[in-house]
C-alpha cells in the first residue's frame, strides 16, 4: 500500500477572509429582504382600482350649502376623508377633497370645486 501524499500546508480561509463573506452575505440578505418586503407590500392593482372607485363615489356625493367640514367614510379595507371647505370669498363655492387609505398607505386624492345652491 502507498501512501498518498500529503501537502505539507493546508489552504485554509483566514479569520478575515470569513469576516469578509460574512459581510458581504449580510449587505446582500439586506437589499434582498428590502426589495421583498417593498414586493410584498406594493398596492396591488385591483385594490388601487377599487380604491379609486370609491374616491369618485364619495368626491360625488352630493354637498348641502351649509355643510363645511371632514367626513371619515369607510369601505374595507378603504378609509376615504373628505374635506370640505369654502372656497376664498365665494360664498356658494366649496373646495371638496378626498384622500383614500389602504392598510394606513395613501392609494389616492382628488379635488374638485363645487358650487352650492340654497335650499
Amino acid at each position: 500500500m502507498s501512501k498518498k501524499s500529503l501537502p505539507k500546508r493546508l489552504k485554509a480561509s483566514t479569520l478575515v477572509e470569513v469576516l469578509v463573506s460574512f459581510s458581504i452575505i449580510a449587505i446582500i440578505f439586506v437589499l434582498g429582504s428590502q426589495l421583498w418586503s417593498q414586493a410584498i407590500l406594493k398596492q396591488s392593482p385591483m385594490y388601487v382600482f377599487r380604491g379609486r372607485a370609491f374616491i369618485r363615489e364619495v368626491i360625488d356625493k352630493p354637498v348641502h350649502p351649509n355643510e363645511v367640514g371632514i367626513d371619515t367614510m369607510k369601505r374595507m379595507p378603504f378609509v376615504c376623508i373628505r374635506h370640505i371647505r369654502p372656497y376664498q370669498t365665494e360664498p356658494y363655492l366649496r373646495e371638496v377633497s378626498v384622500q383614500c387609505y389602504w392598510q394606513n398607505r395613501l392609494i389616492g386624492t382628488r379635488k374638485r370645486y363645487i358650487r352650492v345652491q340654497d335650499l
